[in-house]
């Protein structure tokens, strides 16, 4: 896409347009490609959590760090710089290249086929963060996750063998346990 982007670039300067044009696709195509300026994290104001902050408390909550990227590398920035640039070139009237893959008619298909993609993954992970939910809830429930209820049977395992061993009743035993 960043290759493509370039290429399309290269042909609107071709076509002699007027600069704010141009210069509005530019600025697209670096947003794109990432190519601006950069912030170190201490000068977007990102701190790291130390390793005991990053372990969640409650076993529904999950490991996420809430920061911003400063480079709009992620997919749906991505498809927003490039509907951008879309637009940009449906707005331009002299724009007709002759190459199939860079006429506004193939890059809006493209787009649109990347949008129907991209809303797949967001429904996608979605459904695999619930799931992790769903799992830890199960397993790590504070009153009746499968670990807690392993551990009480363990425990009432060693009470009905140590009766066993003693000859004794193990119904008072069990009585403490509830």
């Amino acid at each position: 896409m960043a290759k493509l982007s370039t290429q399309i670039l290269g042909a609107l300067q071709s076509l002699g347009l007027p600069q704010q044009t141009i210069d509005d696709f530019e600025s697209q195509v670096k947003k794109f490609r990432s190519s601006g300026s950069k912030l170190t994290k201490a000068d977007s104001g990102i701190v790291e959590p130390t390793p005991e902050a990053k372990l969640p408390t409650d076993p529904v909550e999950t490991i996420e760090t809430k920061t911003h990227s400063t480079s709009q590398q992620s997919f749906d920035n991505k498809l927003q710089h490039f509907e951008k640039m879309v637009l940009i070139l449906v707005s331009v009237p002299s724009y007709n290249p002759n190459e199939v893959s860079f006429k506004v008619a193939s890059l809006q298909t493209q787009l649109t086929n990347l949008i129907a993609l991209n809303n797949a993954a967001n429904t996608s992970y979605a459904n695999v963060k619930a799931a992790r939910i769903d799992r830890n809830t199960f397993f790590y429930a504070k009153q009746q996750g499968f670990w807690i209820l392993l551990k009480m049977l363990k425990h009432i395992l060693k009470v009905f063998t140590v009766h066993q061993v003693l000859n004794t009743e193990p119904q008072t035993t069990l009585s403490l346990l509830e």
